[in-house]
């Protein structure tokens, strides 16, 4: 959907300007003409951002999370649902909003939908916040007056994505802190253990080749422990800068497609999103091959959306959706006939929707699977670099029959 300014006259001969919604600029004017107006000029409107629109969003305060995003458009959905008009419910919403950025947010959304601007133009100015398959949806609503149920089918989205996103971090929870207690075991044994035997160590007349390595190991380790505190800290915030930066993107997503212990649980979240989003574009009324745009675009992993880029355009074509999905490989051989049916009997919403209940415990079983598979191994390796120190330690202790008094 485009926004479209144009200057008509109606029946009366009077001049009517403003804003419309349409696929096209000869959707625009026919839409004016079905209002009974008559057309005389239709512009494609041109979202420019100022200097302090700029400034503003970027505000000095942190991006709007999943969490607030999810519980704005619920809040949107609720008052919709209850006859409340537009505008009224961007000041409600902006009244309860505790994030400083969505709250600013609100506020221009607002005095903008007040002045005539569509809600899905006003939307598309804040693409940090809300994203084309929102917005997507959010037109499609306002042209189809549907706007309330535009936003409960967002909701429910949103929620979903917050849940799996939280499923996630709670199953990430437990590797995390094994990994935390393995390196703060190896700080304190470096710092506080070996230092009060190394001067025994050293005075063995010919160490254990071992026992030299652990004290070189402690002494590059005690010297420069502060650089690994600083490089640790700062490697989050270097990853995201390197996440943002599109090549290295690509690379780190396609090495996440070849390593074997993450590549299926990729496939399968991606498999996910692709699924929950073609199901909520299909029940909003959003046409095949437009949400086929919008759910592709929703995929994290660049490589993978990169290879779906033509499908799209493959329907558009003629070509089915059950023939065009199988030459890209992406989604599992069983869904491809569930999709030929769908298309036969003109169910695609309906098969979607079912596909995204089947793959959500798909996902949550490989999650688990997954995670299941990670802590055994992290706590062995947790035990051999531990426990391998303290050996070292114990039989260099009983070596000290060697040291010359």
């Amino acid at each position: 959907m485009q926004s479209f300014q144009y200057k008509a006259y109606d029946k009366a001969g009077a001049v009517q300007q403003g804003d419309i919604t349409a696929l096209s600029m000869e959707s625009a004017r026919q839409k004016l003409k079905d209002q009974g107006l008559t057309p005389v000029a239709v512009h494609l409107r041109v979202e420019t951002d100022t200097t302090l629109d700029r400034l503003l969003r970027r505000g000095g305060s942190r991006r709007p999370g999943l969490d607030e995003i999810e519980f704005w458009t619920s809040q949107m959905a609720l008052l919709l649902h209850n006859g409340v008009k537009v505008d009224r419910a961007l000041g409600i919403a902006r009244k309860t909003v505790a994030g400083r950025q969505l709250k600013d947010i609100t506020t221009r959304i607002y005095e903008e939908v007040r002045t005539g601007t569509p809600m899905g133009s006003a939307l598309r100015r804040h693409p940090e916040v809300f994203d084309g398959l929102f917005v997507g949806v959010v037109d499609i609503g306002e042209a189809t007056g549907r706007l309330a149920e535009a936003f409960t089918e967002l909701s429910t989205n949103l929620s979903f994505r917050k849940a799996m996103a939280s499923r996630t971090r709670q199953a990430m929870a437990y590797p995390g802190v094994i990994m935390g207690v393995c390196l703060l075991s190896v700080v304190f044994i470096f710092n506080f253990v070996v230092p009060r035997f190394e001067p025994l160590f050293r005075k063995m007349a010919d160490p254990p080749l071992a026992t030299r390595l652990l004290l070189q190991t402690a002494d590059l380790f005690t010297r420069y422990q502060w650089v690994g505190l600083v490089v640790l800290i700062l490697s989050p915030f270097l990853l995201l800068r390197l996440v943002k930066i599109p090549a290295s993107r690509l690379v780190l997503d396609n090495l996440a497609l070849r390593m074997p212990i993450t590549r299926r649980l990729v496939y399968t979240a991606a498999n996910l999103r692709f699924a929950s989003a073609m199901a909520m574009m299909l029940n909003s009324g959003v046409l095949l091959a437009d949400a086929l745009g919008y759910a592709v675009a929703t995929i994290g992993n660049s490589g993978i959306r990169h290879r779906l880029i033509t499908l799209r355009e493959s329907v558009r074509r003629g070509t089915p959706l059950s023939e065009a999905m199988a030459r890209t490989e992406f989604l599992p051989k069983t869904y491809e006939g569930i999709i030929d049916v769908g298309e036969e009997a003109g169910r695609m919403a309906e098969v979607f929707k079912d596909m995204e209940v089947r793959m959500r415990t798909e996902y949550e079983q490989r999650l688990t699977s997954l995670i299941t598979f990670i802590e055994p191994l992290m706590i062995i390796g947790m035990g051999i670099l531990v426990g391998g120190i303290v050996v070292i330690m114990i039989l260099s202790t009983v070596s000290l029959n060697e040291i010359s008094f």
